[in-house]
């Protein structure tokens, strides 16, 4: 490193070059694998930054996310129109009502929905538990995009036919 006052500073990284070939991805692990075509999928987390960082990740996986702030309201959605989503993914922790409670409603409502329950809060909940909920599937916080992708991926395989796509 080198500082000049008033003119700045100047920093060498230097790296060391190998002959080894770098990993190469294998299709398990290519994105590509669980890309879709704008199926809509709920989003349902009252942190309105994580929520639009979910829908991002899965607006590069290929679907159509559809955001909610409220269970309540994504329930009422839900009802009026259940044809339409592919699939939830919901955060446990919300302001007006747990993670749990939707996912209890909606295997009502739409029973074939496939729910993703997503915490940072690994102590409250796991893979077995959010099964036991009724939940298909468990991602704890923080995930990878490409986690992401093989939970939803796993979740639809399990959950059946994909949903209209207006």
């Amino acid at each position: 490193m080198r500082s000049t006052p008033g003119q700045g500073a100047t920093f060498d990284l230097y790296f060391r070059t190998t002959n080894e070939n770098a990993a190469k991805i294998t299709s398990d692990d290519d994105t590509t694998a669980v890309k879709k075509h704008g199926e809509c999928v709920m989003v349902v987390d009252d942190e309105a930054i994580l929520a639009r960082a979910l829908a991002s990740v899965l607006g590069r996986l290929g679907y159509r996310p559809v955001i909610f702030s409220s269970s309540r309201e994504a329930l009422e959605r839900l009802r009026n129109a259940p044809e339409y989503f592919l699939l939830m993914i919901t955060d446990i922790t919300m302001l007006d009502l747990n993670g749990i409670e939707p996912t209890i409603a909606v295997k009502t409502v739409s029973p074939g929905l496939p729910v993703i329950l997503v915490s940072g809060d690994a102590a409250r909940i796991d893979e077995d538990r959010a099964r036991l909920l009724g939940a298909d599937s468990f991602l704890p916080k923080p995930y990878a995009m490409l986690a992401l992708g093989k939970a939803v991926s796993r979740s639809l395989r399990r959950g059946g036919q994909p949903k209209l796509q207006n």
